[in-house]
Formats: structure tokens, C-alpha cells, sequence
């Protein structure tokens, strides 16, 4: 995990593959994922707010032998069981936390024949959530493009940046809180 400031001079972390981040304050957290996940929390009356960034959809206790032995750090189960166990830490209920995930790309293309890491990260994804029974503010999962996701942790505000297949050109869209 990184930390540098933002142009407006905003503490910012950049997570990584594997990594997650909570904290209680005003600071950005940015990733970037094509297939992989980026969810975020932020609890609605507190000011601890998080982002981790998932490669697979699950893995075992040690290690999955399913993913060239890639390790439990990198799964969407993982992770995010790890990161709301902080939340929770800190006095708060599954009612109290939103949610927001974005990625979950079919890197190779839609028409590869197979189903995309991309699709059963988010399939893994949805399982929790229906079983957590929490409430899923916003999200942008699937297409071909890969995303650069950044949580805004004062007030949970998600920005998704489209990552152009062609130029690697930047097309800002704010993704919409009901």
C-alpha cells in the first residue's frame, strides 16, 4: 500500500492487489481493477470508511491449489470478511455500513468461450451480500474495460475512471448514490 497526496492535497492510499484499507479519515483510497473487485464501505454515521481489492472469488483456509496456489489475501471472501470484521470492531452493524463494488471485467473479451474470473468474482459477491443482508449503494461490475475506482472516505463518494482499451484514454464518469 502506498500513501502520497492528491493535487488538492488530500492524504491518498493506493491499495493493491490483495490489500485492503479502512480508516476514520479524510483521505482518498484509489485502485485500479480489470477482473477484480473493488469494494467499498463506508459507514453512514461514523466517518471509517474502506476499500480492498480482490483477484479471485474465494479460496480456501491456507492456499488454493484452483489458482496455481494463489494466496487467501487475493479473494473476494477473504478480504471482505477481514475488512467488515473492522467495522464491526468498531461497534457497527451490517445496517450501518454501505456498500459500493466496481470491476468484475471480462479482460479477455466477452465472447472467450469460458466464464470470466470477472463474472465469478462478482457472482461470489452478490452470495455475500445476500447473505450479510447489506444494503448495496452503488455498482459497476462487468463489460471489458478495466476501471480506476477512488473512495472518497470523508464522504463515501465513489468516482470510477472507464480505462479505454485504445488510446488509454481517461473518461471520468461519477457513479450515481441513490
Amino acid at each position: 500500500m502506498n500513501e502520497f497526496r492528491s493535487i488538492d492535497g488530500t492524504p491518498t492510499r493506493y491499495i493493491g492487489i490483495g490489500e485492503y484499507h479502512v480508516t476514520d479519515k479524510p483521505e482518498k483510497i484509489v485502485t485500479v481493477v480489470g477482473s477484480c473487485l473493488a469494494i467499498c464501505m463506508y459507514a453512514k454515521n461514523t466517518p471509517m470508511a474502506g476499500m480492498l481489492h480482490a483477484m479471485l472469488p474465494h479460496c480456501n483456509h491456507h492456499a488454493s491449489t484452483n489458482y496455481g496456489g494463489a494466496h487467501q489475501a487475493n479473494c473476494v471472501t477473504f478480504l471482505f470478511y477481514m475488512m467488515l470484521e473492522k467495522f464491526k470492531n468498531a461497534g457497527l452493524s451490517n445496517d450501518d455500513i454501505e456498500i459500493k463494488v466496481f470491476g468484475g471485467a471480462s479482460t479477455m473479451g466477452r465472447n472467450s468461450g469460458t466464464v470470466s474470473v470477472g463474472k465469478r468474482n462478482a457472482e461470489v459477491f452478490e452470495i455475500i451480500i445476500a447473505r450479510e443482508m447489506m444494503p448495496v449503494r452503488a455498482r459497476d461490475l462487468g463489460g471489458t474495460q478495466g476501471r480506476k475506482v477512488i473512495l472518497d472516505a470523508a464522504t463515501g463518494d465513489a468516482f470510477v475512471k472507464m480505462l479505454s482499451k485504445g488510446a488509454r484514454e481517461l473518461a471520468e464518469s461519477k457513479v450515481v448514490i441513490d
